[in-house]
């Protein structure tokens, strides 16, 4: 029983504990990856994941979209994916729940907001999960329990300046050159900036649209009574929702918007600290096809061509079918420059490694769609390459 549900963890449950490793194959031999969990949790984000859950005994999992949709599996089989749930929150404690059904049977999900720990990861969460499957046609829900967890919202990444109080504009000339500003860190989910005169910095608590800034940390010097420091510190602390509409960030609590702030834009138009996208490259790809045209495992000696990315330190390695290859590599979140590849020196019988090795030296963009990574020499598509989990 052991076995099967190593087996789940390592398919299911794969994009949100962390481990150091896990392995493929790819028609050849197995290979062993180390994986940083924050890139996983990133990669639920770019998926939509507002809340993901696991457990075991029998392994299941859950995902609760940014659309409140549901999509939950068990390792027996069952698979259900539906529209937008119904939402609704207990007035005695804090529980909420989400109901609905689909073709494949109805759910009723119960998230606690109550110490959690993962028997199989060994970490701690702060929501218990309870699920509730009924099968079609039956009169009996299956029960299942086990841990959650929000996913943080990285577009909130970065640095905002501060816009305004309330309802009222700031005087940028109140404060010389250095503006109220706050810069989110959402994979060590903290809070830094300076509010005033004085800096600021602290644990971040984001939950959907719920926000707190608790524990804030602050220097102690004395602030002229216009920087209104006072004022953005009250506003900070009673802060528990927010909203981004384009580059503006807006605080808020039950009496209205408290701050509203600007994304910060560096010359470059880029986004100061803006979250990388391209930590989604960070996987396993599976070559499927060359500049148009599909490839087997049995085009090439060693089976299909792949690569894995380290986003860490930027490199990749993997197989071009027959010899072993690594290098460093460059990357926007839209462009990329392989380095010079060190290879192996097997002869290999036909054009197909020269073929993918082309290909690679050649491409400066990328994309990642429906779990497929594509590389293009300006707008002309070199190679099409599908995640291996």
């Amino acid at each position: 029983m052991r076995i099967f549900m190593l087996l789940f963890a390592v398919t299911f449950l794969f994009a949100l504990f962390p481990r150091t490793s896990y392995s493929v194959n790819t028609n050849t031999e197995q290979v062993v990856v180390p994986i940083d969990s924050s890139d996983h949790i990133y990669n639920l984000f770019t998926k939509g994941v507002m809340f993901y859950s696991t457990g075991n005994e029998p392994g299941w999992s859950l995902m609760i979209m940014n659309d409140l949709s549901l999509l939950f599996e068990t390792i027996n089989g069952v698979s259900v994916t539906t529209a937008k749930a119904n939402e609704s929150k207990a007035m005695d404690a804090n529980v909420k729940r989400y109901d609905a059904s689909s073709d494949a049977g109805s759910l009723s999900v119960s998230v606690y907001e109550k110490d959690c720990d993962d028997t199989m990861s060994d970490e701690k969460f702060r929501y218990k999960v309870k699920v509730n499957f009924m099968p079609p046609g039956s009169n009996k829900a299956e029960e299942f329990s086990g841990c959650g967890r929000y996913i943080p919202d990285y577009n909130l990444s970065g640095s905002w300046k501060l816009m305004m109080i309330r309802n009222e504009r700031i005087v940028d000339s109140v404060y010389r050159n250095n503006v109220p500003f706050i810069q989110f860190n959402m994979s060590a989910m903290r809070v830094s900036g300076i509010a005033g005169c004085n800096r600021i910095n602290g644990p971040v608590r984001q939950e959907a649209n719920y926000i707190r800034f608790t524990d804030l940390a602050m220097t102690m010097m004395g602030c002229p009574e216009e920087m209104r420091e006072n004022e953005i510190v009250k506003g900070l602390s009673a802060t528990i929702a927010y909203s981004i509409s384009g580059n503006e960030l807006s605080l808020s609590n039950p009496d209205g918007v408290q701050l509203i702030y600007k994304k910060i834009i560096d010359e470059s138009g880029k986004n100061e600290e803006a979250p990388e996208r391209y930590i989604i490259l960070n996987d396993i790809w599976a070559l499927e096809s060359i500049e148009g045209k599909q490839v087997i495992a049995e085009d090439f000696m060693k089976g299909l061509p792949y690569l894995e990315f380290h986003i860490k330190d930027m490199k990749y390695m993997g197989k071009t079918g027959c010899n072993n290859l690594f290098g460093t590599f460059e990357a926007t979140n839209e462009t990329i420059k392989f380095g010079p590849a060190a290879m192996t020196k097997m002869m290999c019988p036909g054009d197909y490694e020269q073929g993918f090795i082309k290909a690679l030296n050649s491409a400066n963009r990328w994309k990642v769609e429906n779990m497929r990574l594509y590389l293009y020499k300006d707008d002309s598509e070199l190679l099409v390459m599908k995640k291996v989990d």
